[in-house]
């Protein structure tokens, strides 16, 4: 035996896939232990399965289980008779009666425990067994008696099997364990844990001593009540009062224990299960298999399945898929991969499932060449690829980018038989909008129809926001019209982002009729769809339509936001409708709705542009009588409008206000300061306002410097000009065009202009942009040309 196993390892080794495989996929200088496991396995499933192949062809009885169909009881035609009056009756009745009439005169206990089992309800079985109790010539014995409490036992009427032990004993019957067997099974199924262990501790009272079936059905009942402790505990109980466990007993307790986590306690009752000579089943392996994969335990995984083929327990599909997962989820779909092949020679038929986990593991893992190839096997093993396969394939595509790949396996698979589904179609979809290919969009979603596969929502959806991200509005609002005649709502953010670019392209009246269709639809019309209908308005200058739109807001329920407000403000100032503005304000103040603060800061701005810089003051004085607080940009728009005025003391009371109202001043506000003190000349006060912007560390940038250069100019201080000019780029901000020509209009402005044409060469020879140099030089020239002519 030993030689023609030695043979078989052999010619195993030489099969295809293995040889190369474990000296890929598992280096010996890392992996040889694992390496060596898979071989010892393989080995194993090898000879096992030429084993099985040798039976079958010789028909050994020993091996190959009988083919024939086990033997049943064929009714007779009074037997079926009674079985369809019991069932039809469900309770005694004289047509009942009569049949049992039939029986009476060879009634016995088997006869009778036939006829209790074909009762539909235990109320029927215990008036059946009081009948035959009541025949002359009948004795109940331990037999019908035990029948009579199964029955009852899975009816859950435990007080009448109670009773039904109490007549046993007074009619001198001994009490066996089956009652109590069958009071501890029913009483855990029906979640009575604490009666079911009184039951297993009054046994002594009544003379019993529990058997290997009462501590089987004792622990398993403990192990339901999730008391694992305490099944171990009666476990050792069983043992010590000699009681034989049986595979069962093991398997409850092995499989809770893995459930636990519990390796050490599973493993040990493993070991003693082998001393025992008790022979482990299948689900004993898979539970502590799928506990050592779970615990990152690959090695004692490995062992597992060898220790089973060992003990002669065939592994089975379960198996095998059991490991295979396991291996891809701990991310080494290499040693999956392996298993697989150990499978197939096994004489197991992996199926799509397995090979599409492992497909799915080596794509996520990069190991794309690898899942190509088994992919190539699948299909040459005769496991037809599922639509599962080719999604993973056809998403592992557009994630790579491999636009032209996707299509291209997508026209093969169209041919050869299941295509892809709506996920699938969906995620190309919005591949080929990530791999800036929107163009081909359409086709794909055409292509998808002819093939049969329907657009859902999501398909639709992706669509038309790809479509519109794109700038192909066209072909947005044609699909939004299929997907409406299709018999599907579109969302409303969908179409309010169709609006939006609708609007933006200045295609005003189709973002109109989105929105009035969207009304004839029914479809759910919020704030943001207002929003944007104002917002598209105002862009286009429709400034009364606008209004009417937010008439119609309010009408018909809905609360304009801060948006709402601030859009239509903004769109009313820049149309130069001050005054509609400052009276749209005002009707919000009027209906008690307190204006947010960006809606102030928005009104402030606009004010401060036009110059109506005392107008914006008094809503600062109205803001704080309102108890809204001022932000920074409020404060910072109104320093800025100040500056721009002239009114610096103004913009100093506005700044020290700030300070009070704790709001920290950032670099657009000091910018704002700066450049009022600056064109005012109060360049002492502005190296004051620069002294205490660096205390506080608020980082300068190229407007301050640009304003500070300004004022020094204009008081004639060139060299403090120039002094933070070079300032500016040792603390490496980056000087602009506007920079330059603020340093060169500043020095011609004073008549240097030779000082000028040095600071030019200089910024050439520091390899200034050329098309800077040459706007400077003409600024230079045009300065020096006025100056001659003024002169």
């Amino acid at each position: 035996m030993e030689l023609a196993q030695q043979v078989s390892q052999q010619e195993f080794l030489r099969q295809p896939h293995y040889t190369p495989l474990f000296s890929t996929v598992l280096r010996p200088s890392r992996d040889a232990h694992k390496a060596l496991l898979l071989r010892k396995v393989a080995c194993r499933a090898f000879v096992q399965h030429q084993q099985s192949q040798e039976d079958l062809l010789f028909h050994r009885p020993s091996q190959v289980k009988s083919s024939s169909m086990p033997l049943t009881s064929v009714l007779s035609k009074k037997a079926q008779g009674l079985q369809s009056i019991l069932l039809e009756d469900a309770c005694w009745s004289p047509r009942l009666v009569s049949a049992l009439s039939l029986f009476a005169p060879q009634l016995h206990s088997r006869l009778l425990c036939d006829v209790l089992r074909m009762a539909p309800n235990a109320e029927l079985a215990m008036r059946l067994f009081q009948w035959a109790d009541s025949l002359p010539h009948f004795a109940h014995d331990l037999t019908t008696y035990h029948c009579l409490i199964e029955i009852l036992g899975d009816a859950k009427e435990f007080d009448v099997i109670w009773g039904v032990m109490d007549s046993m004993k007074n009619l001198g019957f001994a009490v066996t364990d089956t009652p109590f067997n069958v009071l501890i099974r029913c009483y855990g199924s029906a979640g009575m844990y604490d009666k079911a262990i009184a039951t297993f501790h009054s046994m002594k009272e009544h003379n019993c001593q529990p058997t290997s079936q009462t501590y089987k059905e004792y622990v398993s009942m403990l192990v339901s009540a999730n008391r694992l402790n305490d099944a171990m505990s009666a476990f050792q109980d069983m043992l010590t009062s000699g009681c034989y466990p049986d595979s069962v007993s093991y398997s409850v307790l092995i499989i809770a224990l893995c459930k636990d986590r519990d390796l050490a306690r599973s493993r040990a009752l493993l070991e003693d299960m082998n001393r025992r000579e008790c022979a482990p089943n299948r689900y004993i392996y898979h539970a502590l298999i799928d506990a050592s994969l779970k615990a990152t335990d690959e090695a004692t995984a490995l062992e597992l399945l060898e220790e089973m083929l060992h003990a002669g327990c065939t592994p089975n599909v379960i198996t095998y898929r059991l490991l295979i997962f396991g291996f891809v989820k701990m991310k080494k779909p290499e040693i999956g991969v392996s298993l697989l092949y150990i499978m197939i020679e096994a004489g197991c038929d992996p199926g799509a499932k397995i090979y599409n986990t492992l497909i799915h593991g080596l794509l996520r893992k990069g190991k794309a060449t690898t899942a190509i190839s088994l992919y190539q096997t699948m299909k040459e093993k005769g496991s037809a690829p599922d639509l599962v396969t080719h999604n993973i394939l056809t998403s592992w595509l557009c994630r790579e980018g491999k636009l032209d790949e996707a299509l291209a396996f997508l026209g093969v698979i169209s041919k050869e038989g299941p295509g892809l589904d709506i996920r699938a179609y969906n995620g190309l979809v919005d591949g080929i909008f990530k791999a800036g290919r929107g163009d081909r969009a359409i086709a794909i979603f055409e292509a998808m129809k002819e093939q049969g596969c329907e657009p859902d929502e999501i398909t639709y959806s992706t669509l038309i926001n790809g479509l519109i991200k794109d700038g192909l509005i066209d072909d947005a609002v044609k699909v939004l019209d299929e997907m409406i005649d299709s018999g599907i709502d579109p969302h409303t953010t969908m179409q309010n982002k169709l609006m939006d670019s609708l609007f933006k392209l200045g295609k005003a009246e189709m973002g109109i009729q989105v929105f009035q269709r969207m009304n004839e639809m029914g479809c759910a019309v919020n704030v943001v769809t207002y929003n944007t209908l104002i917002n598209g308005l105002c862009k286009m200058g429709k400034t009364d339509e606008a209004l009417e739109v937010l008439e119609e807001m309010v009408k018909k329920g809905r609360i304009p936001n801060t948006i709402t407000y601030t859009t239509l403000v903004g769109g009313l100032f820049r149309a130069g409708r001050v005054e509609a503005a400052l009276s749209t304000i005002r009707k919000i103040f009027g209906k008690g709705t307190s204006p947010s603060v960006v809606t102030y800061a928005t009104v402030m701005s606009w004010l401060c542009k036009m110059g109506r810089v005392q107008e914006a003051l008094d809503l600062l004085d109205e803001m704080l009588a309102k108890n809204v607080k001022p932000n920074n940009h409020v404060y910072s728009t109104l320093i800025d409008g100040l500056s721009n005025k002239g009114m610096v003391e103004q913009a100093q009371a506005v700044f020290e206000e700030m300070l009070r109202a704790g709001c920290i001043p950032n670099v657009v506000t000091y910018n704002a300061f700066l450049k009022g003190l600056c064109k005012a000349g109060f360049m002492d006060k502005a190296d004051e306002l620069m002294e205490e912007m660096n205390r506080q560390k608020c980082e300068p940038d190229v407007i301050t410097y640009m304003n500070l250069m300004e004022g020094y100019f204009t008081v004639e201080r060139t060299e403090d000009a120039f002094a933070i000019f070079h300032e500016m780029k040792e603390r490496g901000v980056r000087p602009n065009l506007v920079t330059y020509t603020t340093l060169i209009g500043g020095l011609c402005k004073q008549g240097k202009t030779e000082e000028a044409w040095k600071f030019l060469e200089d910024l050439v020879a520091s390899g200034c942009d050329l098309r800077i140099v040459k706007i400077l030089r003409r600024q230079i020239k045009d300065s020096v040309q006025a100056s001659s002519v003024a002169a």
